[in-house]
C-alpha cells in the first residue's frame, strides 16, 4: 500500500468520527431546547396573566357584582317592578312568585372569547308580605337565580391582573332580603306617599352577577296618582349601596376596554322608575314602566354608569269570590327592550308573575 493510500483512508475515519460527533451534539442541542421551553413556557403565560379561573370575577379583582336590573315590586300592589303606594289591610297576606329573564348583557369588544358576559340570565323571585294594622308591611323576598354564557380571554382589572374564564354555569340563591313598606298618603286622595326599605345578603355567585356582593341596603320614596278608576301613575326613586370591593374591567392589552360600554368599576347605584297602568277591561290592566340606575362613584366611563330598560305587558285579575281578594290576586306577563348601555342592561327582558291574596281580614268574606 503506498503512502497515499494509507492517508486516504485516515482521512475517511476521521470525518466518520467527527460526523458522529456532530450528530450527537445536535442531538444533545434539540432536547435540551426542549426542556428549556416546557419550562419556561408556564412562567411566561404566567407572566402574561394567562391564568384561567372558574368564576367571572375570582378574589383578585373584587368580591362581585350584581346585574339584577330587574327587581319585581315588593308586594301585590306594585306594577312589573314599580311599587305602588297602597298596602295590605291588617292580618292581609300576599304571596308571589315573579319570573325573569334577561338576554345578553355586559358586551365586550373583539377577541375576549365571547361577544357577552353573561347570554343568559333566569330569575324565580319568592315573596311573601304580612299588612299590619294598615299601617305597616313587612315581608320577605327570596330569588332564585340561574346565569349562563361562554369562554372569556383577557378580562379583568388590565395587566398582568388580567385572566381567562371557564364558560359561564351558575345556579345559586341570589339576594336574600327584609323589607318594610310605610303608607305616609293613601292613594285614594290627591296623591299615595310611601316608603319602601329593603335590606339583605348576596348568598350565592356573586362573583357570576348573581348577586349583590355582601351586605345591601335599599330605600325608596314610592310617588302614585290614580284618576278615577281607570288610570294609575307611579314614580319610585332610591338608593341602593352594598359592601364588599368592587369589581373592575379594564383595557386590555391592545390598549382597548374590554367591554363594548368603556371601562367599568362596580358602585353604589340611585336607583329610578316609573309606571302607568289602564284598565282595559273589568279584569284586564295594560301596563307600561321603566326602570333604571345610575352609578354612583367608582371609575367607569360615562356609558357605563346608565342602565335603563322598558317594558310593556298586561295584569290579569282573577275573579271576585269569597277566596280571593278582588283585584289583588292576578297573573302578570311584560317583555321589552334595553336602551341605555350600562352594565345591567339587558337586550331583551320578559317577566312571567304570579300573585295571590287570599282574603284574610276582608270586611264581609269569610277567612279561608
Amino acid at each position: 500500500m503506498t503512502d497515499a493510500s494509507r492517508e486516504v483512508r485516515r482521512s475517511s475515519r476521521q470525518r466518520g468520527r467527527s460526523g458522529t460527533v456532530a450528530s450527537a451534539a445536535g442531538a444533545a442541542t434539540a432536547a435540551l431546547s426542549a426542556v428549556l421551553v416546557s419550562l419556561l413556557s408556564p412562567a411566561e403565560a404566567r407572566a402574561q396573566g394567562k391564568t384561567t379561573v372558574a368564576d367571572r370575577i375570582p378574589p383578585t379583582n373584587g368580591s362581585g357584582v350584581g346585574l339584577n336590573l330587574f327587581q319585581p315590586a315588593v308586594d301585590g300592589k306594585g306594577f312589573f317592578s314599580v311599587n305602588g303606594a297602597d298596602v295590605l289591610g291588617g292580618g292581609g297576606v300576599s304571596v308571589g312568585l315573579v319570573l325573569d329573564y334577561g338576554h345578553d348583557m355586559l358586551p365586550l369588544n373583539p377577541s375576549h372569547g365571547s361577544d357577552w358576559a353573561v347570554t343568559h340570565a333566569f330569575k324565580g323571585v319568592l315573596h311573601f308580605d304580612y299588612g299590619i294594622a294598615g299601617i305597616l308591611v313587612v315581608g320577605v323576598t327570596a330569588p332564585v337565580v340561574i346565569d349562563a354564557g361562554g369562554k372569556l380571554t383577557d378580562v379583568g382589572p388590565g395587566g398582568k391582573k388580567d385572566y381567562d374564564t371557564d364558560p359561564l354555569s351558575a345556579q345559586a340563591l341570589g339576594d336574600l332580603a327584609l323589607h318594610v313598606k310605610v303608607p305616609i298618603l293613601r292613594p285614594d286622595g290627591p296623591i299615595g306617599v310611601a316608603l319602601v326599605a329593603r335590606a339583605g345578603v348576596g348568598v350565592g355567585e356573586s362573583r357570576n352577577f348573581a348577586s349583590e356582593p355582601g351586605f345591601f341596603y335599599w330605600p325608596e320614596l314610592v310617588l302614585e296618582e290614580r284618576v278615577g278608576h281607570v288610570l294609575r301613575l307611579a314614580l319610585n326613586a332610591g338608593y341602593r349601596g352594598h359592601t364588599g370591593d368592587n369589581a373592575v374591567f379594564g383595557v386590555a392589552r391592545d390598549g382597548k376596554p374590554q367591554l363594548r360600554s368603556g371601562v367599568f368599576e362596580s358602585s353604589n347605584l340611585f336607583t329610578g322608575s316609573f309606571a302607568l297602568s289602564v284598565r282595559a277591561a273589568g279584569a284586564l290592566d295594560l301596563v307600561a314602566e321603566t326602570y333604571a340606575t345610575y352609578q354612583i362613584g367608582g371609575a367607569s366611563d360615562r356609558r357605563q354608569r346608565l342602565s335603563a330598560e322598558a317594558m310593556g305587558g298586561l295584569k290579569l285579575f282573577l275573579p271576585k269570590s269569597a277566596r280571593w281578594r278582588p283585584r289583588s290576586s292576578y297573573v302578570s306577563l311584560g317583555l321589552g327592550p334595553g336602551y341605555a348601555p350600562g352594565f345591567q342592561t339587558a337586550q331583551v327582558r320578559a317577566t312571567l308573575g304570579f300573585v295571590y291574596e287570599p282574603a284574610l281580614g276582608d270586611p264581609g268574606q269569610k277567612p279561608e
